[in-house]
């Protein structure tokens, strides 16, 4: 198949982006697969997500959006979807995407969220629920490489000193077909 088409030859392929605030990906994807299927989970509003899209994006009839708690994301579920949205199977994926909760990990927060410890073990209850939902989707994402494993995956970090230490990440770093990329220049995918 080329580079166009799913892994059956179908045109049809599919962009899995979990926690995707403003489709990002989704829209740098739309690019090299202009009929690409989006199915998105956040947890803001239905509405408050296609008002957030770039304009050519908010009425493509190919974008699917789920208000929900990544807790409660399985795999059964987005297969779920994509049978009944599109009536297209597991391997019309090319690409599952993840953004996991910055607000308690990230450094943008200049020292406001008080969310870690030193050590960067969660100190706010946000922190630790930010963790528990890191874990869920990490380890769902595993469960993904070992049953599609010419399926990408990418989970964007943000620059911090925890991200790379959690013991699921370092679990990964060096199995075959997980690499580490600690920094990457985000805007060159669109480009």
């Amino acid at each position: 198949a080329s580079s166009s088409e799913g892994r059956d030859g179908a045109d049809e392929v599919v962009l899995v982006d979990i926690c995707s605030g403003r489709c990002s990906v989704g829209e740098a994807q739309l690019v090299l697969h202009p009929s690409i299927r989006i199915i998105a989970f956040d947890i803001m509003t239905e509405k408050e997500f296609f008002d957030g899209l770039p304009p050519h994006m908010r009425n493509n009839p190919n974008i699917r959006y789920r208000k929900l708690d990544v807790i409660f994301l399985t795999l059964d579920l987005i297969f779920d979807i994509l049978w009944h949205e599109f009536n297209l199977t597991p391997s019309s994926i090319i690409l599952y995407h993840w953004s996991p909760m910055c607000e308690t990990m990230s450094r943008a927060s200049r020292g406001k969220g008080r969310h870690r410890w030193e050590s960067g073990h969660p100190r706010s209850q946000k922190a630790r629920a930010h963790d528990e939902r890191f874990r869920h989707v990490l380890s769902m994402l595993v469960q993904v490489a070992n049953l599609m494993p010419l399926t990408c995956i990418s989970v964007e970090n943000p620059l911090n000193p925890i991200f790379p230490y959690f013991p699921e990440v370092q679990a990964l770093v060096g199995l075959d077909g997980w690499v580490l990329v600690l920094r990457a220049d985000h805007c060159m995918m669109a480009n």
